[in-house]
Protein backbone atom coordinates (compact mmCIF):
# COMPACT_ATOMS: atom_id res chain seq x y z
CA UNK A 1 0.00 0.00 0.00
CA UNK A 2 2.73 2.66 0.72
CA UNK A 3 4.76 1.54 -2.33
CA UNK A 4 2.27 3.01 -4.26
CA UNK A 5 1.40 0.23 -6.53
CA UNK A 6 -2.03 -0.58 -4.75
CA UNK A 7 -3.61 1.01 -7.68
CA UNK A 8 -2.03 -1.66 -10.32
CA UNK A 9 -4.64 -4.40 -9.65
CA UNK A 10 -4.84 -8.44 -11.31
CA UNK A 11 -7.83 -9.99 -12.12
CA UNK A 12 -8.25 -13.37 -10.65
CA UNK A 13 -10.67 -14.86 -13.09
CA UNK A 14 -11.40 -17.75 -10.82
CA UNK A 15 -12.71 -15.48 -7.82
CA UNK A 16 -13.83 -12.67 -9.73
CA UNK A 17 -11.79 -10.28 -7.82
CA UNK A 18 -8.73 -7.77 -7.86
CA UNK A 19 -5.57 -8.16 -6.06
CA UNK A 20 -2.54 -5.88 -5.73
CA UNK A 21 0.39 -6.62 -7.25
CA UNK A 22 2.31 -7.09 -4.62
CA UNK A 23 0.28 -8.91 -2.60
CA UNK A 24 0.27 -11.70 -5.27
CA UNK A 25 4.25 -11.52 -5.20
CA UNK A 26 4.27 -12.08 -1.80
CA UNK A 27 2.02 -14.96 -1.49
CA UNK A 28 4.09 -16.70 -4.38
CA UNK A 29 6.83 -15.87 -2.69
CA UNK A 30 5.46 -17.26 0.68
CA UNK A 31 4.40 -20.05 -1.07
CA UNK A 32 7.93 -20.97 -2.69
CA UNK A 33 9.37 -19.98 0.77
CA UNK A 34 7.52 -23.16 2.20
CA UNK A 35 7.96 -25.35 -0.33
CA UNK A 36 11.91 -24.83 -0.22
CA UNK A 37 12.43 -25.45 3.27
CA UNK A 38 10.09 -28.10 2.91
CA UNK A 39 7.48 -26.50 5.51
CA UNK A 40 4.44 -28.34 4.06
CA UNK A 41 5.98 -31.66 6.00
CA UNK A 42 7.03 -29.85 9.53
CA UNK A 43 3.24 -28.46 9.48
CA UNK A 44 1.89 -32.07 8.42
CA UNK A 45 4.05 -33.52 11.01
CA UNK A 46 2.62 -30.58 13.59
CA UNK A 47 -0.64 -31.58 12.97
CA UNK A 48 0.16 -35.21 13.63
CA UNK A 49 1.67 -34.37 16.79
CA UNK A 50 -0.98 -32.27 17.70
CA UNK A 51 -3.30 -35.28 17.37
CA UNK A 52 -1.18 -37.68 19.32
CA UNK A 53 -0.24 -35.34 22.38
CA UNK A 54 -4.19 -33.68 22.61
CA UNK A 55 -6.81 -35.85 21.84
CA UNK A 56 -10.11 -34.61 20.12
CA UNK A 57 -12.57 -33.88 22.85
CA UNK A 58 -10.18 -33.23 25.63
CA UNK A 59 -9.32 -30.51 28.15
CA UNK A 60 -7.12 -27.93 27.50
CA UNK A 61 -4.54 -26.46 29.60
CA UNK A 62 -4.00 -22.47 29.93
CA UNK A 63 -0.61 -22.37 30.31
CA UNK A 64 -0.51 -23.49 26.38
CA UNK A 65 -2.60 -21.31 25.21
CA UNK A 66 -0.62 -18.69 26.88
CA UNK A 67 2.20 -20.26 25.02
CA UNK A 68 0.51 -20.38 21.87
CA UNK A 69 -0.07 -16.49 22.21
CA UNK A 70 3.37 -15.57 23.04
CA UNK A 71 4.20 -17.31 19.75
CA UNK A 72 1.91 -15.35 18.16
CA UNK A 73 3.68 -12.24 19.21
CA UNK A 74 6.98 -13.30 17.85
CA UNK A 75 5.14 -14.21 14.81
CA UNK A 76 3.86 -10.34 14.62
CA UNK A 77 7.11 -8.88 15.95
CA UNK A 78 9.15 -10.90 13.35
CA UNK A 79 6.61 -9.47 10.73
CA UNK A 80 7.35 -6.03 11.43
CA UNK A 81 10.67 -6.80 11.35
CA UNK A 82 10.09 -8.18 7.86
CA UNK A 83 8.06 -4.89 6.56
CA UNK A 84 10.42 -2.71 8.58
CA UNK A 85 12.99 -1.55 5.70
CA UNK A 86 10.30 -0.81 3.19
CA UNK A 87 8.47 1.02 5.07
CA UNK A 88 11.20 3.23 6.23
CA UNK A 89 12.83 3.73 3.08
CA UNK A 90 8.96 4.85 1.89
CA UNK A 91 8.96 7.39 4.93
CA UNK A 92 11.91 8.76 4.26
CA UNK A 93 11.21 9.26 0.22
CA UNK A 94 7.79 11.08 1.55
CA UNK A 95 9.63 13.37 3.70
CA UNK A 96 11.74 14.27 1.06
CA UNK A 97 8.75 14.95 -0.85
CA UNK A 98 7.64 16.76 1.19
CA UNK A 99 10.04 19.41 2.07
CA UNK A 100 10.63 19.19 -1.86
CA UNK A 101 6.55 20.07 -2.33
CA UNK A 102 7.64 23.10 -0.01
CA UNK A 103 10.70 24.27 -1.42
CA UNK A 104 9.52 23.99 -5.01
CA UNK A 105 5.61 24.69 -4.63
CA UNK A 106 5.52 25.17 -8.90
CA UNK A 107 6.69 21.38 -9.19
CA UNK A 108 3.37 19.37 -9.51
CA UNK A 109 4.28 16.82 -6.52
CA UNK A 110 1.66 14.50 -7.37
CA UNK A 111 3.02 13.33 -11.05
CA UNK A 112 6.63 13.73 -9.57
CA UNK A 113 6.31 11.45 -6.28
CA UNK A 114 4.09 8.61 -7.81
CA UNK A 115 7.13 6.91 -9.65
CA UNK A 116 9.94 8.17 -7.21
CA UNK A 117 7.39 6.18 -4.42
CA UNK A 118 7.28 3.05 -6.72
CA UNK A 119 11.08 2.80 -7.61
CA UNK A 120 12.08 3.20 -3.87
CA UNK A 121 9.85 0.85 -2.42
CA UNK A 122 10.61 -2.32 -5.48
CA UNK A 123 14.09 -1.16 -4.51
CA UNK A 124 14.07 -1.55 -0.54
CA UNK A 125 11.76 -4.62 -1.24
CA UNK A 126 14.26 -6.47 -3.28
CA UNK A 127 16.88 -5.49 -1.04
CA UNK A 128 15.02 -7.26 1.57
CA UNK A 129 14.15 -10.35 0.14
CA UNK A 130 17.38 -12.11 0.09
CA UNK A 131 17.25 -11.25 3.91
CA UNK A 132 14.42 -12.68 4.49
CA UNK A 133 14.83 -15.90 2.93
CA UNK A 134 18.29 -16.46 4.80
CA UNK A 135 16.21 -16.14 7.79
CA UNK A 136 14.14 -18.91 6.89
CA UNK A 137 17.20 -21.21 6.34
CA UNK A 138 17.28 -23.36 9.67
CA UNK A 139 13.97 -21.98 10.84
CA UNK A 140 12.47 -26.09 11.40
CA UNK A 141 14.25 -26.43 14.72
CA UNK A 142 12.95 -23.70 16.20
CA UNK A 143 9.52 -24.20 14.99
CA UNK A 144 9.48 -27.59 16.00
CA UNK A 145 11.03 -26.40 19.56
CA UNK A 146 8.14 -23.88 19.62
CA UNK A 147 5.21 -26.71 19.07
CA UNK A 148 6.49 -28.79 21.39
CA UNK A 149 6.64 -26.29 24.00
CA UNK A 150 2.58 -25.53 23.26
CA UNK A 151 1.59 -28.91 22.57
CA UNK A 152 3.25 -30.14 26.16
CA UNK A 153 1.79 -27.36 27.96
CA UNK A 154 -2.09 -27.94 26.62
CA UNK A 155 -1.88 -31.06 27.21
CA UNK A 156 -0.78 -31.10 30.76
CA UNK A 157 -4.57 -30.44 32.06
CA UNK A 158 -5.65 -33.50 30.05
CA UNK A 159 -5.40 -36.80 31.87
Amino acid sequence: MEIGLSGAAVLDPINNTSENVLGTFGNLFAIAMLLAVDAHLVMIDALAKSVHMIPIGSALHAEGLHAMVRSASVLFGLGLQFAAPVVAAILVANTALAILGRAAPQLNILSVAFPIQIGIGLIALSASVPFIGAFYHGWSGVYANTLDHAFTALSRGAP
